[in-house]
């Protein structure tokens, strides 16, 4: 039975779900008219990808995401889905759109109402890190001769998610993750350097550091503070190796089945979480502070 909520839908709403289901029931109609042809592996990605837009409108009528969010997700389906089937026209409209939207939900979450009206620091390291994880999408689905920039892009975003886990926990507090992700990364680096060019030896390297200092600062602001949102936000992190390691083997050293949806399905993932769950859940920020637990979790 759906949850009762405590107050009703608003009229906006409301006109949302109703375009929800109906987007819902035509892709649903869409994908079961289309799979055909398809193989087992390609059905099942259909309808994980179905699944996870459907959870997402719910979630929204749930009121566990606003309709940014809602959005954010589907399209990040919508973008995972083309580029694994090879409809690049939409991928290249969906992939941008992913992190327009994740902007959208951050203004709406994290804008102060007040006399001043103005967006706290925290609020402005993750618009920061977003748009040039923005930056680092158009740049990479574009053209392969645009590699470097992409890459300088996401490195730019995770020196932003860096600042913005250490606004309330101290720097490296966990020294046993530091150290950890500093090893995984040296490892995904040697692993990479069998098929990486010798012109981008030096920039894959100041990035491999730049990823693993920023799962590592998560991790130690998770056991911090010690919240569940703290821990969602360094599996963020962690999902985020997790999908650059797999870009690299796909482009260096072997092609990988269904990259597509690996590489982007991880990304998605990280970036859901850290953008979903690392705001302060109320209008004043947190003071930064080794201390126990910050604020309380709150849906997204």
């Amino acid at each position: 039975m759906p949850p009762v909520l405590e107050t009703p839908l608003t009229h906006g709403e409301r006109w949302f779900a109703a375009a929800q289901w109906v987007l819902m029931l035509g892709a649903a109609a869409g994908l079961l008219w289309l799979a055909r042809g398809w193989s087992h592996l390609e059905q099942l990605t259909a309808a994980v990808a179905l699944a996870v837009a459907c959870w997402a409108q719910r979630a929204h009528w749930q009121r566990r995401l606003n309709a940014w969010a809602c959005l954010m997700v589907q399209a990040a389906v919508l973008s995972t889905v083309s580029a694994a089937w090879g409809w690049a026209a939409v991928h290249q409209v969906a992939k941008p759109v992913v992190m327009v939207f994740a902007l959208l939900y951050i203004a709406k979450k994290a804008y102060i109402k007040s006399a001043e009206c103005t967006f706290h620091s925290q609020n402005r390291w993750l618009l920061a890190a977003v748009v040039w994880s923005l930056v680092g999408d158009v740049l990479l689905m574009l053209s392969p001769s645009l590699f470097v920039g992409g890459l300088a892009a996401f490195l730019l975003a995770h020196l932003c998610y860096l600042a913005l886990f250490s606004h309330d926990a101290p720097w490296f507090a966990h020294r046993v993750a530091g150290a950890g992700t500093l090893a995984v990364g040296g490892l995904m680096y040697a692993v990479l350097l069998t098929g990486l060019p010798a012109a981008l030896r030096l920039p894959v390297a100041a990035y491999v550091v730049a990823i693993a200092a920023m799962a590592a600062q998560a991790m130690g602001r998770a056991a911090t503070l010690g919240t569940v949102s703290a821990r969602r936000v360094a599996l963020g992190a962690v999902a985020f190796m997790c999908s650059d390691a797999l870009l690299g083997i796909n482009r260096f050293v072997q092609p990988l089945p269904l990259s597509a949806v690996w590489v982007l399905g991880t990304y998605y993932v990280a970036q859901a979480l850290i953008v979903f769950h690392v705001l302060p859940s109320s209008a004043q920020s947190p003071q930064p502070s080794p201390g126990p637990p910050g604020p309380a979790d709150t849906p997204a």
